[in-house]
């Protein structure tokens, strides 16, 4: 209440340094696509246990399996090519929303349906979403506006994904 007015801004907002703020949310957006790399890479790693044995567990065979299995390989190849074309009309938030909701959806959707058909679409769904995921957090990285050490944080985001 004691603040001094001028004009529209207050005397607190003109000692804050702009550049200092910039910064500020520039290195906290960096660190929130890391991390969020980071985390799904760490989830990716623990799927790529846990369904091989889920379905080994319901009796498939190694050839079933190793079948099922590269359906995810399919949709990541599908989700690089037409990812841009599909999401070229959302914002960076969004479509890294969209493709977390993807993701979830097909990982619980795998814990509630046991058929083969249900895990090849599961598997289709969650290799869709997490690739996507991928991609739209390395293009946020990318449109991050560091005026230095632009391919340090590039390398960063490779490191992030194969830890």
């Amino acid at each position: 209440m004691g603040r001094l007015q001028i004009g529209m801004q207050t005397r607190d907002m003109l000692e804050t340094n702009p550049q200092k703020e910039t910064n500020r949310s520039l290195y906290f957006s960096l660190f929130a696509s890391l991390a969020s790399t980071f985390l799904i890479s760490i989830s990716a790693g623990i799927n790529s246990i846990i369904f091989p044995l889920s379905l080994q567990e319901k009796q498939d065979n190694n050839s079933m399996i190793g079948g099922i299995l590269s359906v995810e390989l399919v949709a990541s190849i599908i989700a690089c090519l037409y990812i841009a074309k599909v999401l070229s009309h959302l914002n960076l938030y969004v479509k890294t929303v969209l493709a977390a909701i993807v993701r979830v959806v097909a990982i619980l959707a795998l814990g509630y349906f046991s058929s083969t058909i249900s895990w090849v679409a599961g598997l289709f769904f969650y290799g869709i979403g997490a690739y996507s995921f991928l991609i739209v957090l390395q293009t946020w990285q990318g449109s991050i506006p560091f005026k230095k050490n632009k391919a340090l944080i590039i390398s960063l985001y490779g490191t992030t994904v194969s830890l």
